[in-house]
């Protein structure tokens, strides 16, 4: 029975004082040529990617965040439950209007 050549190629290196590494290589799989003269395969275009648009909030957003703070800053300084509820309530509406607006747009 014949020894296995890959066993002794890889003791060979070692004996001989080459890396192992390379007789690892040495052996792998090679390539292989077209034999009937095609082409050579090209690379595949990947589609062009648009940039995402950025899309501004809308000016009801800033409004209803700052009445929210004033609604805020009047609950934290107690100026009264009537400027309180309304500046809340106002934040709201104008919360819910920026909503409705968004989504009737296309």
């Amino acid at each position: 029975m014949a020894p296995n050549r890959r066993l002794k190629l890889s003791v060979r290196a070692l004996y001989i004082g080459g890396a192992p590494a390379a007789a690892y290589r040495a052996r792998g799989p090679q390539l292989k040529r077209d034999s009937l003269g095609g082409t050579p395969p090209q690379m595949q275009r990947l589609p062009q990617l648009k940039p995402t648009p950025v899309r501004t909030r809308h000016p009801l957003v800033y409004g209803a965040a700052l009445f929210l703070v004033i609604a805020l800053i009047a609950f934290i300084g107690r100026v009264g439950t009537f400027w309180v509820l309304s500046a809340a309530g106002l934040s709201i509406v104008m919360g819910v209007g920026a909503i409705a607006i968004a989504l009737r747009a296309p």
